[in-house]
């Protein structure tokens, strides 16, 4: 299978959401219900598709508020997401 950044993530954010789904709001409830660990990769799928600040904006009031308001900034001033993932900034996961 040859994918490409974008349909790794996707595929990656079903196998940690446990959703066959890519609606941003369904992958959020998934991550703060029983899927914390797709939070950063529900991100990155978010980013790869220019919604990183949606994303943020669907996190306001949640414990993720502040994570994706911050993540959403930095992928922003990289210039997209594959320029962050190559940056300093990024985690190193």
């Amino acid at each position: 299978m040859n994918l490409r950044f974008k349909g790794f993530l996707r595929a990656y954010c079903r196998e940690l959401s446990g959703l066959s789904t890519d609606n941003l709001r369904k992958l959020l409830q998934a991550v703060l219900d029983d899927a914390p660990a797709a939070s950063e990769v529900v991100m990155a799928f978010a980013a790869a598709q220019g919604k990183e600040g949606y994303l943020a904006e669907l996190a306001r009031n949640t414990r993720l508020e502040a994570e994706f308001a911050r993540a959403a900034r930095e992928i922003e001033g990289a210039g997209g997401i594959e320029p962050f993932v190559q940056s300093v900034a990024a985690p190193e996961r």
